[in-house]
């Protein structure tokens, strides 16, 4: 079996599980920020029994000023971005809060956009810092800045790793763009100056859906939220709703997107037409990032569930091969 099928088929067994995940078994998490108190919190999906995990920590009377997290639910860590002590920190730590690393430090630094994502099946995080982005392994070693070229000043980023794509919000230039996981080859998708929509203006955050081929992306000044194709047609207005959306993350599976608000310190979801909205948390002092455990079930479980995942993996492939050929 060769690596392109190999990868084609953990994607599709990826996927099975992720079917799976309302089951007693695959409960999935939905973690979340407070940019004023420094506090990451968790909950059900649907925002029942909320949690405090963790305090970044400060050296000072003023807290952390946390502006993006990220998960791997693999090794069972929790990535953040956060401000503190005239610093710019990559921070991680172990799902019960414990185990707190600083992986990466700029200095000085001030308040700015920032994102972090985790790809766990190539072993690296990325992250934007004071609007470059930067690539390392998950301990934070092997660091690399990959600033696709033309971008001023990146905020929000999404990884499609198998298909060796980065796509990121260029804030300074209003565009959205894609490169390489290297930076290289760089695109723009999404030009607000150009067309499209002017409200789109301020556009913090973005998301990937693999699974429906769609990008998700919200203007924090215009209260806007949108999507598109990944090669930036198909732009769609999803709706408006005051609050300044920030974060946004999307569980293509479950058939949601959730995104946090700035002003209204809460947290949002609604289907990924953008209907059926649902406020599942209140009272934040500022909401900041926000990020999902989904997929990633017990080690007994997926020993229990992998040989009936290989064989309807290997099924739909052998259907696939009848049908094409290839």
């Amino acid at each position: 079996m060769g690596a392109a099928m190999r990868s084609r088929l953990l994607i599709r067994i990826i996927v099975i599980v992720g079917c799976l995940q309302s089951s007693a078994v695959f409960g999935g998490k939905i973690y979340f920020a407070d940019s004023d108190t420094g506090d990451i919190f968790r909950a059900n999906l649907e925002g029942s029994q909320q949690e405090l995990v963790l305090t970044s920590p400060s050296s000072t009377n003023d807290p952390a000023f946390i502006e993006a997290i990220a998960v791997d639910p693999l090794n069972r860590r929790i990535y953040w971005i956060d401000f503190a002590d005239g610093t710019s920190r990559l921070q991680r730590a172990s799902y019960d809060g414990s185990n707190i690393q600083t992986l990466a430090v700029v200095v000085p630094s001030r308040r700015y956009w920032s994102d972090v994502e985790v790809d766990v099946a190539n072993n690296r995080v990325y992250w934007s810092l004071r609007g470059q982005v930067f690539r390392a392994d998950l301990n934070g070693q092997n660091r690399v800045e990959i600033t696709p070229e033309g971008a001023r000043a990146i905020t929000g980023l999404a990884i499609d790793a198998d298909n060796n794509s980065l796509y990121y919000i260029d804030w300074h230039n209003q565009r959205i763009g894609r490169s390489n996981l290297d930076g290289g080859h760089s695109v723009i998708l999404i030009d607000s100056w150009d067309h499209r929509d002017p409200d789109m203006l301020d556009t913090a955050d973005i998301d990937i859906d693999l699974v429906h081929r769609k990008l998700y992306f919200s203007s924090e000044d215009y209260h806007n939220h949108f999507r598109s194709n990944l090669d930036g047609s198909g732009f769609e207005f999803l709706f408006n709703q005051p609050g300044c959306p920030f974060a946004v993350e999307v569980d293509p599976i479950g058939g949601f997107m959730y995104w946090t608000e700035r002003t209204s310190g809460q947290v949002w979801r609604a289907d990924l037409l953008g209907q059926n909205r649902a406020m599942l948390v209140d009272g934040l002092g500022r909401g900041a990032g926000v990020a999902l455990d989904l997929v990633v079930p017990e080690p007994a479980a997926i020993v229990m569930f992998l040989p009936v995942l290989m064989m309807i993996a290997l099924r739909g492939r052998k259907a696939k091969v009848a049908q094409t050929g290839r």
